[in-house]
């Protein structure tokens, strides 16, 4: 999370901080396991076609970055985001 705090209404900002990362090392665990099984090595972009990780914003973005740390560097350089 770093520097930026999570808003959480009636939840003081440290301690949103803490829940924030707490629920990332718990879920980032299980995201991970289920990536491998989804064999994201195989995404190589070799069709000449960008790869394009969508991430709906429910969350810290902890999915997206074990998602992105998967990757080869070949095939994160043909990565795009949308922020649509």
């Amino acid at each position: 999370m770093g520097a930026q705090q999570t808003a959480i209404p009636g939840v003081n900002g440290e301690l949103a901080d803490k829940m924030a990362t707490m629920a990332e090392k718990i879920t980032g665990e299980y995201a991970e396991h289920l990536l491998r099984q989804a064999r994201p090595d195989n995404l190589s972009g070799d069709d000449g076609s960008d790869l394009v990780i969508l991430d709906e914003a429910c969350g810290t973005g902890i999915v997206s970055a074990r998602l992105m740390a998967m990757l080869s560097g070949k095939s994160r350089q043909k990565t795009r985001s949308h922020h649509e």
